[in-house]
């Protein structure tokens, strides 16, 4: 075997190929290169540098180009993807200026794409300037099952009308395109996409029209295969009228995202009854949204995630009308400010819950606390800004054995008491009490018996406290994850050792009072963590 220098580093040449797997274990490689991955069904990913493959012979490099499946280069201008053959998954996101600046000729990598026959999956997303033109030469990839143009806001709908021949497509992400579905054939001319089972229209009907007579969403209706389908932000089409047709046109669906379209009313979420599939759906700011709406919801027993973002003009009289959904594993009721602890206790019939929001639910008092103990299947808990719930609440959560995250940011009145009785959770990994000003030495002292807690967001007001949540810390080995929020006077020490803990991965810094000299500080503790060889972040929010 022979050995060569290449930008300093050794390079092991050995005298036969044998098999790809094996070369590439004879080649040690720079750690500048995000362009390659290779991948075995016996091993892990590997990372290969280009520079380092030019220099194997021929025979190497063309047994490497045929195991490659998955392909993110770093300057895509500078590769022709033919010589790739068995290639599966391309991504070339944020790249493709360069790409679609080329020359339109043969030679152009683009067009060198429409060669690779074993393409499966495709994200062209953020290419900003992929064209008609460009996105035509991809009518040959006809094993393609996957395609993100997510935010090629050139593509018009005569560029996707070029697509017709991708019959096997599975799922189409167009989010941003608002050319592609509005200007020509768009999403009409792919009628023939009988196996499109997901897509992604978000942002695509912002600004357009609503016409009664021949309603936009018309096209959409005509892809009767689709299960899941994106109209978050279409505010412009998405109607009562809109969504009645789609709900007799595709009954299939069971993923349905309706974020911000505010023109909806609780005469079109009504037709919402009809798809008995339905298990997700999104109305997050859909401001419209009333008690009478939730009563329709109710009805579709199916629903297994229900999304209530900023949804505030219903009631806890609406709150009981989801009691029949006994399948919901998910419900998010963000900024449902009407909500009271009354709504709360209707939500104990919904024994599958496993996920439950009520950010700013301000309206909530302890009294809710005991309702959501009953609900035995939680594992994460949003609780962010109900500052009316204090300690007292909070013990409450220790009858929720399977709890693993909870989120309790926010509550100026808590001292830290209420933590004590959390140390009988057995699996809480995740605990954010950022925003809690007022925890004494006693709430400190209580998070080093949360034995499983690997992420902590914790909140130190004053000198002493914060030199007693770092001597607590250091006994805290476990945590792999941590946010300091307002730390006063703390030394390049304290911080070190916090920084030293043997899982830390994360560790942030939060506040001009949390450093007293914070560029030493970090300089300091970044090298501790590099000598460890540990470090994936460190930052300071000033």
């Amino acid at each position: 075997m022979s050995s060569r220098k290449r930008n300093g580093k050794a390079l092991r040449v050995s005298s036969e190929p044998k098999s790809a797997q094996s070369a590439l274990v004879d080649l040690v490689f720079t750690e500048d290169i995000v362009g390659l991955m290779l991948g075995h069904p016996d091993t892990t990913w590997r990372r290969v540098d280009w520079i380092a493959l030019r220099s194997v012979n021929t025979t190497w490099r063309r047994a490497v180009d045929n195991q490659v499946t998955f392909l993110k280069p770093k300057n895509p201008s500078r590769i022709s993807f033919d010589r790739f053959p068995n290639l599966e998954r391309l991504n070339l996101s944020n790249w493709t200026y360069r790409l679609c600046s080329a020359n339109a000729d043969d030679s152009c990598p683009f067009k060198s794409l429409a060669k690779v026959q074993s393409l499966t999956a495709l994200n062209c997303s953020r290419c900003e300037y992929l064209t008609d033109d460009r996105v035509s030469s991809l009518a040959s990839l006809t094993s393609l099952t996957e395609l993100s143009l997510s935010g090629c806001k050139e593509i018009s709908g005569h560029g996707l009308a070029s697509l017709q021949t991708l019959t096997r497509i599975t799922d189409l992400d167009l989010y941003g395109c608002d050319r592609a579905v509005l200007e020509g054939p768009g999403l009409q001319a792919l009628q023939s996409w009988t196996n499109l089972e997901t897509l992604n229209l978000t942002y695509c009907y912002q600004n357009a029209t609503p016409v009664d007579s021949n309603p936009p969403l018309q096209d959409v209706g005509h892809l009767t295969s689709l299960t899941s389908l994106n109209l978050s932000h279409c505010r412009g089409v998405v109607t009562d009228v809109g969504l009645r047709g789609l709900c007799r046109a595709i009954t299939s669906l069971t993923v349905l995202k309706l974020t911000s379209c505010d023109r909806i009313t609780s005469n079109g979420i009504a037709y919402l009854t009809t798809l008995t599939s339905l298990t997700d759906i999104c109305l997050s700011e859909c401001r419209n949204v009333m008690d009478t709406s939730l009563a329709a919801l109710g009805s579709i027993t199916s629903l297994e995630t229900l999304d209530l973002t900023g949804c505030n003009r219903f009631t806890d009289l609406g709150l009981r009308d989801l009691a029949n959904l006994t399948n919901l594993t998910e419900l998010n009721l963000k900024r449902c400010s009407r909500i009271t602890d009354a709504g709360v206790a209707h939500l104990l019939n919904l024994t599958s819950l496993v996920v439950l929001d009520l950010t700013y639910c301000v309206l909530l008092t302890d009294g809710c606390m005991a309702s959501l103990a009953g609900l035995t299947e939680l594992t994460d808990i949003d609780l962010c800004g109900t500052a009316l719930i204090t300690d007292v609440g909070l013990s409450f959560m220790c009858n929720i054995p399977s709890l693993t995250v909870l989120n309790f940011a926010g509550h100026e009145k808590m001292t830290g008491l209420g933590l004590v009785s959390l140390a009988e959770l057995p699996n809480l990994s995740t605990l954010s009490l950022a925003g809690c000003p007022q925890i004494t030495q006693h709430g400190i002292s209580a998070l080093k018996d949360l034995t499983s807690l690997t992420c902590l967001d914790v909140y130190a007001g004053d000198e002493v406290l914060s030199g007693h949540l770092l001597n607590t810390l250091r006994e805290m080995t476990q945590l792999s994850k941590l946010n300091l929020y307002g730390c006063k006077n703390v030394t390049d020490e304290e911080i070190q050792d916090v920084a030293s803990l043997p899982s830390i991965k994360s560790f942030r810094f939060f506040e001009n009072a949390c450093l007293r000299k914070p560029q030493q500080v970090e300089e300091k503790a970044l090298a501790r963590f590099e000598r460890q060889q540990k470090l994936l972040e460190l930052e300071r929010y000033m």
